[in-house]
Formats: structure tokens, C-alpha cells, sequence
């Protein structure tokens, strides 16, 4: 007799031999014991409820597979002392203790050897064209053909991801269109700004030189003329004009004059030269909107700025239609004259200033240049922009060593960039600055008479100034015709349509793209 492992309990009617079997079958270890048992119930044809009545009985597999006793020429039948109870069948029939030999598992062939490993990765590998180099199926020239295509491509791969690679360390942009009906209320009014020919007022300068020389010096008294007079319209391009011959005397009565701040007092006031003025369609004051601007002609004035003298912050004003009178109009006069000791050298006329400076730029941008506009005419400025935006992967870049961009959180200009280079450098040759031409900088002196030496007064390219990552810039293009005031010149800023350009920074290979 077979001993057989415990399995669980079944519950089944007593019925049909071979249902019966076909179970008990699958629940014994031993199929063969299990076919014998069949074979001797359909020889014999004995009636299993001649075993049992006809009921339901509760035994396990175990202990009806092991209550057989199956011998050639036998009935099969429960013996007389077989257990009742699976507890009893175990007490009778213990299964020695044998212990289990642990199957040592060999390793895949494929593991054998490095050759092995190679031959199965090519067979099994999805790169294309690899695993026909072990095709036996194919011909040799063209498994070798298979395999120098294999190689071009992948190296091709490699040089292009190096190349990527490349362009992603050099933090290279593109710019593209990003939307070409960008509404002009998104966007602030241009700063405008006028500076007349010559901008000091010889009226107030008299009476400041009375102030400041005494009537009996009359050198000296001429020198401070000649010198506000050269100052009056001197620019950066010609600060040669300021080399002036003073002897000691001359230097007694002059040397303590800041010159920024004389030029300041002798500006023209605003309620002299701009008049009739509009914005939007409704009459504003004049001198309520223009303020005094450092520029690269000296003091002028402007408007809608943010880097006016003395100018506080507050939101720019924004335009929200476009054609004549819905920007900025106004009127200005020549209410002013050169320098007395030039007033006999030719007629009135001849004295009046018959230009102006006017400067259309972004509001937080130092105006520096600009283009003429004579007197007696009228002049429609129509005004078109494009602006610039960049990506937040573009800004981040800000901080790197060669940045394709600057932002410093919107303040940065090119503009302004080039400027500050250009008074460190005159800082650099005198020790000082001519702050009406530049932005203010505490730490620097201004320009004072004693100050002036024989410095060479040119100005080098030696500025370091990256492109700005945000920007709008404006064209202006301007249309003049008479104006019944000879002495007068009415402006009209405008926009000429709704809608301008903006276009945005991009890294050309971002993380993405590496990815």
C-alpha cells in the first residue's frame, strides 16, 4: 500500500463510480494507483452503495486512496479494520522523514560563455538590422551588408547626438513670430522726447552769471558764456568742445560752478516752450505730463518716461485707440536765443534756433538719440512696434558667464547698458562725469570746472552689452507739411494701427529635446 500526502477534504454524493474516480484521481498522488481502482470498480461492476448506503459522506482523498487494498482477481473494498477517521490514519501510517536533496539549477546556456551572450543578444536585440548578422538563412555578403549598415547608422546616431549635444552647452536661441495681432492696450505709449537745438536759457544764465562772477571780471564773465555756450548744445560724440583755456585767475571765480547744476537752472522752462497740449483726445497741461530728462544732448524734456529727473514710479500711460489725436499732441515755440555776445554777429532771424530734437524710445530706455524737426511745419508721427518676450528656460541663463540675454526682472536696456559704460569711462579718465548726459550715479563726481584736464576725449568701443530678453522697440515714421506758425512746430504722435508684433526667445535645444 502506497501512503499518499494529505490533501484537502471533499464532500461528495455517492453516485457514479467513475465521477467518483475521475476526482479522487486528480486528489491522489499516484495516478497509476488511482487507475487501478478504476479498472477493478468497472471489472467488478460492484454497486458502491453496497459499501454505504445512499448519502453523503464526508472523507478526504487521502484516506479513501489509502483504504484500498487492490489485489489481482479482488473485489475492491474498504477493509474491516480500516480507519474511520483521518486523526486514526495517521496514527497508523507515518511517512518516514526524508529529506528533500535541493536541485542545483544550472545556469542558461547563454550565460556559459561571453560568446554565448553575444549570440543571443543579437538574435533577441530590437535594433534594427543587427540580429540578420546571425540570419543563416541569408547569404554572407548579406549578412555583411546588414552588419556596414548596422555601423553607419550608429554612428550617425552618435555624431548627431553629439552635435545636439554641442548646441545644448552653447544655450544657442531662436526667435520666432509668437503673435501678429498683439493689441497695442498690452504694451505702454513710447516715451517722447524734445530737446531744442540749444538749451539753455541766455536770459536766466544772466542773471545766474551775475550771481556767481563779479560785474568787473568781464573775462571770466565771458569764459562762463563761452562755456554754457558750448555746453548748450555739445553731445557726447564732440566733448572736444569743452576744451576751454583758463589761466588761474579765470579758475578762482569758476572752479566751484557745478556745471550740471547750472545747466539744470538754465533750461528753458516748460511753460515757455510746449504748449496745447492733448493725450487721448483730452486737453492736458503741458508741463503736468513733460518733465526734465538727462539725455545724450544734455537736459530735455519728456514724456510718459520712467527715467525722468525726479520722476516717480507709477504705471505708464497706455494708449487704447490709434490715429491722429489718440496719443500724444502738442505744440512747442521758439521763445529762445543763442548766447548775448552772438546777438550782433547777424539778424534776429538768424538767432532764433530753427530746429529741435525729437526722440520716440521704450519708457525705461536713456534717450540718446534722435532726429531734427524744423519749425513751421506740422508733423504726424505714426508709430508701429515690435516686442519680445523669452522663455523661462531663456531667463535662466541670465546668471551664466556668457548669457545669450539679459533681463534683471524687466529693468535692463541695451540702451542704458551702453550708456554706463560710456560714464564709467569718462570716470575713468577724469574722475567725474557729465551727469546731464548720462543716468545719475552717487558714487561718481560730477563735472566741475576744476576739474578739466587735457585727457584725450575719445570714447573706445570697449562696452560688454548682451541683447535684452524682453524688449519693445517702436518705428516711427513721419510725415511733415507747413504750419501756418513759422515759429512753431505741432507734433502728433500716434499709432498708425491696433495691433503690432511680438515674437519669443526660445533655447533652440532645450532639455526636451536632449530627452
Amino acid at each position: 500500500m502506497e501512503v499518499f500526502k494529505l490533501v484537502p477534504q471533499l464532500t461528495l454524493p455517492l453516485g457514479n463510480p467513475d465521477d467518483l474516480i475521475e476526482v479522487w484521481k486528480a486528489r491522489c498522488e499516484y495516478s497509476s494507483f488511482a487507475e487501478q481502482i478504476k479498472l477493478q470498480m468497472k471489472a467488478t461492476a460492484t454497486p458502491i452503495d453496497s459499501l454505504h448506503t445512499q448519502k453523503l459522506i464526508v472523507i478526504s482523498p487521502l484516506t479513501f486512496c489509502s483504504h484500498f487494498y487492490v489485489k489481482k482477481n479482488a473485489l475492491w473494498h474498504f477493509p474491516t479494520d480500516a480507519p474511520k477517521t483521518d486523526d486514526e490514519f495517521k496514527s497508523r501510517f507515518k511517512r518516514p522523514d526524508v529529506k528533500k536533496k535541493k536541485k542545483i539549477r544550472k545556469l542558461p546556456k547563454r550565460l556559459e560563455n561571453p560568446v554565448e551572450m553575444w549570440k543571443y543578444f543579437i538574435s533577441h536585440t530590437s535594433l534594427h538590422g543587427l540580429k540578420y548578422s546571425q540570419d543563416e538563412n541569408l547569404y554572407r555578403i548579406e549578412r555583411v551588408i546588414w552588419v556596414l549598415l548596422f555601423i553607419a547608422g550608429a554612428y550617425s546616431t552618435v555624431r548627431v547626438i553629439f552635435e545636439l549635444y554641442g548646441n545644448f552647452q552653447a544655450k544657442q536661441t531662436n526667435i520666432f513670430i509668437d503673435d501678429l495681432n498683439h493689441d497695442i492696450f498690452h504694451i505702454s505709449f513710447p516715451s517722447v522726447t524734445i530737446c531744442p537745438s540749444s538749451r539753455v536759457d541766455w536770459e536766466e544764465a544772466t542773471k545766474i552769471a551775475s550771481t556767481l562772477i563779479p560785474a568787473t571780471n568781464k573775462k571770466a564773465t565771458n569764459i562762463f558764456f563761452e562755456i554754457l555756450a558750448n555746453m548748450s548744445n555739445v553731445k557726447i560724440a564732440n566733448l572736444d568742445r569743452l576744451n576751454v583755456s583758463i589761466n588761474d585767475d579765470e579758475l578762482e571765480y569758476l572752479a566751484r560752478i557745478n556745471i550740471s547744476d547750472i545747466l539744470f537752472k538754465v533750461l528753458p522752462k516748460c511753460e515757455k516752450i510746449i504748449f496745447n497740449c492733448s493725450w487721448s483726445y483730452a486737453t492736458v497741461n503741458c508741463c503736468e505730463i513733460f518733465e526734465v530728462q538727462r539725455t545724450g544732448y544734455g537736459f530735455c524734456y519728456t514724456f510718459n518716461s520712467l527715467t525722468s529727473v525726479g520722476k516717480l514710479p507709477e504705471e505708464p500711460r497706455k494708449a487704447h485707440a490709434y490715429g491722429v489725436r489718440s496719443g500724444l499732441r502738442f505744440v512747442t515755440q521758439n521763445n529762445f536765443q543763442y548766447p548775448p555776445r552772438q546777438s550782433n554777429n547777424g539778424s534776429e532771424s538768424d538767432n532764433k534756433i530753427n530746429s529741435l530734437f525729437m526722440i520716440s524710445h521704450p519708457k525705461a530706455m536713456f534717450p540718446t538719440k534722435g532726429r531734427y524737426v524744423a519749425f513751421g511745419r506740422r508733423y504726424n508721427v505714426d508709430l508701429k512696434f515690435t516686442t519680445a518676450i523669452s522663455s523661462n528656460e531663456v531667463l535662466e541663463l541670465e546668471n551664466d558667464e556668457n548669457p545669450p540675454c539679459k533681463h534683471e526682472n524687466g529693468s535692463y536696456q541695451f540702451v542704458n547698458c551702453l550708456s554706463t559704460c560710456k560714464r564709467n569711462y569718462i570716470q575713468k579718465l577724469c574722475g567725474c562725469t557729465p551727469s546731464f548726459f548720462f543716468p545719475m550715479a552717487e558714487e561718481i563726481s560730477e563735472v566741475h570746472f576744476s576739474l578739466a584736464g587735457e585727457q584725450p576725449h575719445v570714447i573706445k568701443t570697449m562696452c560688454n552689452c548682451p541683447p535684452e530678453c524682453e524688449y519693445c522697440n517702436y518705428d516711427d515714421y513721419v510725415i511733415g507739411i507747413p504750419y501756418y506758425k513759422p515759429d512753431a512746430i505741432m507734433l502728433d504722435v500716434h499709432y498708425d494701427g491696433p495691433t503690432g508684433v511680438r515674437y519669443k526667445r526660445v533655447i533652440q535645444v532645450s532639455r526636451l529635446d536632449m530627452m
